[in-house]
């Protein structure tokens, strides 16, 4: 269990810098309803993805005995679904820009 909160905070981070990056050059939007303003002022959209989403998962964390143990695995499993679902996308949205259109950005050279 503990793994599948390890991965929901890595894909918090790559979503986080990846919608910032994106959003900062335009390949997309932020979609979130929570979050749509929030994208526009970076230190509060920090704020929000790498502060209050990972005291979200300790506060889930810890109440992982104190809740029925199928409706809490659910609930994990439907996070990290859906973070897995946003870092395709973004992967394809980055595919499509990127990629298909013949640029490399120089950052991906090693």
């Amino acid at each position: 269990m503990g793994f599948k909160f390890i991965a929901i905070f890595v894909l918090n981070v790559l979503d986080y810098a990846s919608t910032l990056y994106g959003v900062g050059v335009g390949i997309f939007e932020e979609v979130n309803p929570l979050l749509i303003e929030l994208v526009k002022h970076p230190i509060y959209f920090s704020i929000v993805k790498l502060v209050f989403v990972p005291l979200l998962l300790l506060v889930l964390w810890r109440a992982r005995f104190r809740v029925r143990q199928g409706m809490f695995n659910f609930g994990v499993n439907t996070i990290l679904v859906s973070y897995s679902a946003v870092m395709l996308w973004h992967v394809y949205c980055y595919y499509i820009v990127y990629i298909s259109s013949g640029y490399i950005p120089s950052w991906w050279i090693f």
